[in-house]
Parts: structure tokens; sequence; C-alpha cells
């Protein structure tokens, strides 16, 4: 299959190209490079990927690329509040108006399968006695979430047999590693022996693993139009509250000094069902929480990123657009 990934250079999407490109699909990549594009060199060594340095803003670019494709996996974008609040109109310009112009260029360019990456974020606050479904209310309590709410909406108009995949809490290890990601820095800062601190230990959230996360795409890619066209799903490997993080964190470093801090910088509170899509494909998620942890922490104590601490490992990318 011939393949368009937007944001492929991103955490999720060097990955996902990593992995495409393995399985020998043909892959254009488009993504503007804030940090460098090492992290796609394996995929690159394949012969099978194709790279194209630009933004999904520039239109020309992107009609420029989209025709002769099977599919679009559009990733792109700013992601996370912190990132998203640097600089709020290019935001809304890359979350929302672009992606709603990259799923119209698909279908001008006759691209039927194009899937578009959400988040689960989406619910912000949900009863905590209920699994939220992809038809619970959504109340987004951020710019990263409301852009996201808004950028499906344009993705349906434009793109009816778009479609949306509503990921949990990304979390594990990447070619373009973030350690602005809570499993990631947990990892971090208990390999380093650092005092951690968590904040409103019983709120719930969805988490999934990026190497379930790039095999639920390549599902979503070879399904039948009749299982997946045109539909939403959310997709996770389990729920945690924050105090379960703690466990997982202390159940590896017995000796990690772990405190609760009762306040709440950030009011999510939701628990996710992703039975929609396992009954639709029969994905199952392979890795948890822990195993994401795990391989975060060994990785770090292996040596593998001389420098955590770097903005280069976050969302956050000064003067550049992109995941």
């Amino acid at each position: 299959m011939r393949v368009l990934v937007t944001g492929g250079a991103g955490y999720v999407g060097s990955g996902l190209v990593t992995h495409l490109a393995a399985m020998g699909h043909a892959v254009t990549v488009l993504d503007p490079l804030p940090v460098g594009g090492e992290m796609l060199l394996p995929a690159l060594a394949t012969g099978h990927v194709t790279l194209v340095r630009g933004v999904t803003t520039d239109d020309a670019t992107v009609r420029r690329v989209m025709p002769g494709h099977d599919a679009v996996i559009h990733l792109a974008a700013l992601v996370g509040e912190a990132a998203c609040a640097v600089d709020p109109g290019l935001t809304r310009e890359v979350n929302v108006h672009a992606t709603g112009r990259v799923a119209q260029a698909a279908l001008d360019a006759g691209i039927n399968r194009f899937i578009f990456a959400s988040t689960c974020s989406n619910y912000g606050v949900s009863d905590p006695g209920v699994l939220a479904d992809e038809d619970n209310p959504l109340h987004p309590l951020g710019l990263y979430a409301e852009t996201k709410v808004e950028a499906e909406a344009l993705v349906r108009d434009s793109h009816p047999d778009a479609i949306i995949l509503r990921f949990g809490t990304v979390c594990g290890p990447s070619p373009r590693m973030r350690f602005d990601l809570l499993v990631s820095e947990l990892a971090r800062d208990a390999v380093a022996g650092r005092e951690i601190l968590i904040y409103a230990p019983d709120a719930w959230r969805p988490y999934v693993a990026v190497r379930d996360l790039v095999r639920a795409v390549e599902v979503s890619m070879s399904h039948a139009d009749e299982v997946v066209a045109g539909a939403t799903f959310n997709v996770i490997g389990e729920n945690m509250t924050k105090r379960g993080l703690r466990e997982v964190v202390l159940s590896r470093f017995p000796d990690a000094c772990v405190s609760y801090v009762d306040k709440a910088p950030d009011l999510r509170d939701y628990r996710v069902s992703g039975d929609r899509f396992e009954r639709a494909t029969g994905f199952r998620p392979a890795a948890g929480v822990a195993d994401a942890f795990d391989e975060t922490a060994q990785l770090l104590q292996a040596g593998v990123w001389r420098n955590a601490e770097s903005r280069r490992l976050t969302a956050i990318v000064p003067n550049e657009i992109g995941e």
C-alpha cells in the first residue's frame, strides 16, 4: 500500500513509519523536521520511505504530495497543552484548519482511506463509574482538546469516510522520544532518583503504548470499508489512576520517593472504553502501562538518551511547526 503520513517524524509518527516501512508499505512522510530527521534513518534505510520536508499549512505542498497514495494517516499537530499555549493562533491553524484542508485534499485526490489521529482528552471529565464510549458527550478542557474536537467535525464534513481514532495518553519509547508525557517522566525521574510528585492521585486516564497505537493504525488501514469507513473509535490499552501509576513506580523502584499532591492543575478525569474498536476489528492491546514504564526505564538505565532533560525530547519546539 502507498501511504502518506503527515507528522511522520513525531513521537507517534516515527514509530509508525518505521513499522510500515518494515512491512513493505511505500510511505511518504510530510514533516517539517523541527528537531531533525535522524529518528527516520532506520525507516529510510529500507528504501520504502520518501521524505518531504514541509508543513500541512502549506496547501500547495499538501496537494503536490497527495496524489498516488492509497491511504493518508494525518498525525501532524501541535500536541499537548504546553505546546499549544506557545502560539494559540498557530495551534488553531495547524490543528484545525490545516487538518480540514488535508482531509479535503485527500478526498479530491480520490483517496478513500483517511485516518485522523484524535485524542481521548476530548472527553475531559466523565462520571467515574462510567466508561466513556464514542457516543459520550465531549467536554474538552483545554486548547489542545478543543482543537481536536473542532478538527474532528471538519474531517467528518470534508471526508465522510474518514476514520477517526481517539487515542489514550500515549506511553512507551519511540525513535523520537518525549519526556513531557507522564509515564515517560515518571520513568526518567525514578531512574534519576528524584522526588516524584503526583497530582490528583485519584484522577483516571486511559493509556495506550506506542507500539499498540502503531498496530491500531495498521489495523485501520487494512480493514474493509464496511467495517471502519466513517467510524470513530477509541484506542486504549488500559485505564489507570495516578495512584496506580505510583504503585507501578514503587514496584520497580521500592526506594523511590513518590508523594501525592491533592491540587489538580490538570482537571481531566475520565475512563474510556475501547470495546467498539475491538469488536469491529479484533484489535487487542499487547502492552500495558507497566510495560511502557519498564521499557522506558531500562533504556534510560542503558544510557540511550544522554540528556533526558533536553527540550528536544518534548513537544515544544521553538519557532517550528510539527508533532
